[in-house]
């Protein structure tokens, strides 16, 4: 028994890094195995932390517990791994406590649920013309919510959260400049706001439009993911040895001359792209509100109802007009009702 103690206790005082690996939405990135080839030192311990499928809030309460579960306050040295939503996992629990997480590495950074939205909807087929209506930034997370019942638009956000943590670090963000799903502003914004409280902050960027294992090479003939990319898993690894999380020989020394470029110039901030994206993203989520919800959510309503009305008279008219002299609708020529009882009516006939 005092042996089994013994070893429990020295397991939770384990000198070595631990790393909650957290994925995105679906259950893809920060992968055990893929995590453990990243670091790829021998005293590195890899948790992963479930998300929840049924119940997806975008980092809110219900991710948030998912990891609450499985943290370890006992561990000396910990950080988190994560992905897009998993990010926004990553920040809001940070922002509520978590001293036991000393930094984190992010890839495909979600500073908000509501931004998240509207770059999907806006890269899908007539995502431009969307974007232009009117407050479409308010109530498009209200049509989406019939997907995600369990997402609050007016609640906790990573943007709103970051300010909270304050001289931690190192954080690692990295983040494709053409990702379709998360905005490069994104990252930005969480950059600008981790910075400007003091905290170790990098981000390191790349290209193409790669989501997930972005330490990853792509092979772009083939648009499928390659090997380890040895340059940037040499950074990684540098940087978290620089501020003491991992050790050994193994483990490579990096100058600060390699790491510049991740680190964009704090002294003139107020001029950069990186605080406009803060200031902006900020601005926007502040009037989320809850008082706001059921104006954006009347919006979400009428907007959805116009549009699956467009859809069904536009799909009726169609199959009507590709099925003629088919002897599907009896159509006779220039007689083009889209009315519910002529399509009725003439199904009824055929039948």
């Amino acid at each position: 028994m005092p042996v089994l103690l013994f070893l429990t206790i020295s397991q939770m005082l384990y000198a070595g890094l631990y790393v909650y690996a957290i994925p995105g939405q679906a259950g893809k990135g920060s992968e055990k195995d893929y995590v453990q080839n990243v670091l790829g030192v021998k005293n590195v311990t890899v948790g992963e932390v479930g998300t929840p499928f049924r119940r997806i809030d975008f980092g809110q309460s219900n991710c948030m517990q998912y990891l609450k579960h499985e943290i370890m306050p006992m561990k000396k040295k910990a950080i988190i791994y994560a992905t897009s939503q998993g990010v926004a996992t990553a920040v809001n629990y940070c922002a509520t406590g978590g001293k036991e997480i000393q930094g984190g590495i992010f890839e495909s950074c979600m500073a908000s649920g509501n931004s998240t939205m509207m770059r999907y909807a806006t890269d899908l087929p007539g995502g431009k013309l969307l974007a232009k209506m009117p407050l479409v930034y308010y109530w498009l997370p209200y049509i989406a919510k019939v997907s995600y019942l369990f997402y609050k638009p007016w609640g906790v956000q990573p943007i709103k959260s970051v300010s909270k943590i304050k001289n931690r670090g190192p954080f690692i963000l990295i983040h494709s400049l053409d990702d379709n799903r998360l905005s490069y502003d994104d990252a930005r914004a969480l950059y600008y706001g981790l910075k400007q409280n003091g905290n170790i902050v990098y981000l390191i960027s790349k290209p193409g439009k790669q989501h997930i294992n972005l330490v990853r090479k792509v092979n772009e003939k083939e648009d499928t993911l390659g090997g380890i990319d040895d340059q940037l898993q040499r950074h990684v690894q540098g940087i978290l040895k620089k501020h003491g999380l991992l050790e050994g020989d193994d483990v490579p020394d990096v100058t600060d001359a390699e790491l510049i470029s991740y680190q964009p110039d704090v002294q003139d901030f107020q001029g950069t792209v990186y605080k406009k994206a803060y200031d902006d993203l900020l601005q926007k989520e502040e009037l989320h509100t809850p008082s706001l919800q059921y104006y954006a959510a009347a919006t979400a309503i009428g907007v959805g109802g116009v549009t699956l009305d467009l859809a069904w008279r536009v799909s009726y008219f169609m199959y009507g007009l590709l099925s003629r002299g088919k002897g599907i609708f009896p159509m006779e020529k220039g007689d083009w009702s889209f009315e519910w009882n002529f399509y009725r009516d003439n199904i009824e006939e055929e039948l």
